[in-house]
């Protein structure tokens, strides 16, 4: 229901009560004065004539005692002026309208007045007056006036008030409509049309409603002050964003050149063994003591050896280059596979082995490459460092029901999972439920910033996923990431 509509309902309303109220005193106080006209009027015309027919009865007679009231009869219009007899109970020309018995108060002395009483289907108004002639039998003087008059009147008021009560109905809402409309409507649509632009983003919308002097006027000039206040907020926060996201940028990329640089020694022995075969058959080559089908199979190794080690260089430049973020559904074991052969190198100069047991699961996941292999790198890399006298890092993935915390907003359900598990000196309790705060370690110096487990905290969040971690001292740890699932097309 639209406001100007409320407005006017609710104005109408309290105005047709009052004039319901108007009306109805209105006719009540008409009424009331046209009783007490009549009263007074047959108050005074009885008085005068009770007193001049008493004194002509006396002194003139009877015969010009009746000619007084046949006179009065003629002057007087509506009210009809008898004389009639008090013992008279029966039906005939000088019986009283009123029985006898409600006419006791005349044997005393006293006017009697009935302002409603009902004779042969006609309402009367009545006054009786007693006449001071001692004669028998008693007389007294009967004023009835029909009161038809006085109910027409009645009448006519009402329909009147109705009418006009009718046509106030009619113009005042047509008035009040197009008032609400005017000063209510359009303004209120106005405002609302420019609230939902602002909240679906257009924050350069404005009203031109502020040069109303009235409450609508200082409405939409607190709408625009917030409508200016937020783009200006809007814009101060995407510079404050993409700031922020160049920092962290910047960060995910030192950790990630961190990690390289630890890759490097693991790399450099990596490569040892293939340098070492193609510089031992290009010396017999280079000799010419070989036949050509050797020097040919010498060339093939050669060529297989380079490929081995172009193809190490690549996954650590690949690693290393600093990309732009893109999603895409990747293989759970693909990324596994990935970080397994490319850390190898790093766990077996430490004396470890990474282990990913065979499953044959083809769940997918919508990440980022590069970001959750820079994770799952920086996880397999801790777990190094807590064997230090060696150990087994196991790569294990799959689909698993997960629990979301409650600082997740997504629901409890099938999720896809990652677990880095090893056999180190494990994680104090105390420390469990610090270790994604940044620069929080327990690394030697040197060996870590304390960076690593809070980006990675931050990526797998991003992904809409998180880590939980389980560890008991002496016995090791176990790092579970969860991602969403990518959908199956």
């Amino acid at each position: 229901m639209r406001l100007s509509f409320k407005i006017m309902t609710g104005v109408m309303l309290v105005v047709a009560v009052l004039l319901v109220i108007h009306s109805y005193l209105v006719v009540h106080r008409e009424v009331a004065q046209f009783r007490s006209d009549m009263d007074l009027h047959a108050y005074l015309l009885g008085t005068v004539l009770a007193s001049s027919i008493a004194d002509v009865w006396t002194s003139v007679g009877p015969e010009r005692a009746m000619s007084i009231v046949a006179d009065a009869n003629r002057s007087e219009g509506l009210v009809r002026v008898r004389l009639v007899r008090l013992d008279q109970s029966a039906p005939g020309a000088d019986a009283p309208i009123v029985s006898s018995d409600r006419l006791s108060a005349l044997l005393q002395g006293e006017e009697v007045l009935l302002r409603d009483h009902t004779a042969s289907g006609v309402r009367y108004h009545i006054a009786y007056f007693p006449l001071s002639v001692d004669v028998a039998p008693l007389r007294a003087l009967e004023l009835s006036q029909p009161l038809a008059p006085m109910q027409n009147y009645t009448r006519t008021t009402i329909l009147q008030k109705i009418g006009l009560f009718l046509a106030f109905l009619v113009v005042g809402s047509l008035l009040v409509w197009w008032l609400g409309i005017r000063l209510v409507g359009r303004p209120v649509r106005a405002l609302v049309h420019q609230a939902l632009g602002v909240g679906q983003g257009k924050l350069y919308s404005v009203n031109d409603l502020e040069r109303s002097n009235d409450e609508i006027g200082l409405l939409a000039k607190g709408l625009n002050r917030m409508v200016k206040d937020l783009r200006t907020a809007r814009s101060r926060l995407e510079q404050e964003t993409a700031e922020r996201l160049a920092v962290v940028e910047q960060l995910n990329h030192a950790e990630r050149l961190s990690t390289v640089g630890k890759l490097a020694s693991g790399l450099a022995h990596e490569l040892g063994t293939p340098l070492n075969v193609v510089t031992g058959r290009a010396k017999l080559i280079a000799n010419g003591g070989m036949s050509e089908g050797d020097a040919a199979a010498s060339a093939g190794v050669i060529k297989q050896q380079a490929e081995r080690m172009t193809e190490l260089i690549r996954k650590l430049l690949d690693f290393a280059r600093r990309s732009p973020a893109a999603k895409g559904a990747e293989s759970l074991a693909h990324l596994v596979e990935q970080v397994a052969h490319l850390l190898s190198p790093l766990a077996s100069g430490r004396g470890c082995a990474i282990v990913v047991p065979e499953a044959e699961d083809s769940t997918k996941v919508e990440v980022d490459a590069a970001q959750v292999q820079q994770v799952l790198s920086n996880l397999v890399v801790n777990a190094v460092h807590a064997m230090p006298d060696g150990g087994t890092v196991t790569l294990s993935y799959g689909t698993r029901q997960g629990n979301a915390p409650a600082d997740h907003a997504g629901p409890t359900g099938d999720y896809a999972f990652i677990d880095v598990s090893d056999d180190g000196v494990g994680i104090p309790e105390e420390n469990l439920g610090r270790i994604f705060t940044p620069f929080f370690t327990t690394k030697q110096v040197g060996e870590g910033t304390g960076l690593g487990l809070s980006i990675a905290h931050g990526i797998i969040k991003e992904h809409g996923g998180w880590i939980e971690v389980a560890s008991k001292i002496g016995e090791g740890s176990t790092f579970s990431i969860y991602l969403p699932r990518a959908e199956v097309e």
